[in-house]
């Protein structure tokens, strides 16, 4: 099949709702779809139908961004950065500054 597979139904019916405080952790076999359902929170991807939300916000706007932690199956480091400094890299791409974030 390889690259033209044609449409593919991922996340049928995917319903779940996390908790302000709860720590929420995706589990499944390849292919059962946690990266799919990820990325479509973080806007990624985007779903022919449906809708989430994070902390009231729209699914994959930066404001929604700011409440998610994400750390994609393939990182890539910089090795000119230390710890820090990459941490405030990747904050400043999704749009955080200074010391505030926000909370839910």
């Amino acid at each position: 099949m390889g690259w033209f597979r044609g449409r593919v139904l991922a996340l049928e019916g995917l319903e779940m709702e996390v908790q302000r405080g709860e720590v929420f952790g995706l589990l499944g076999p390849n292919g059962s779809g946690k990266s799919t359902a990820m990325k479509m929170i973080l806007g990624l991807l985007r779903p022919t139908s449906g809708s989430a939300e994070v902390c009231g916000f729209r699914a994959g706007t930066i404001s929604a961004r700011r409440q998610i932690g994400f750390l994609p199956e393939n990182p890539y480091f910089p090795v000119f950065l230390s710890g820090a400094e990459l941490v405030r890299y990747y904050g400043r791409l999704s749009g955080l500054g200074g010391a505030g974030l926000v909370n839910c």
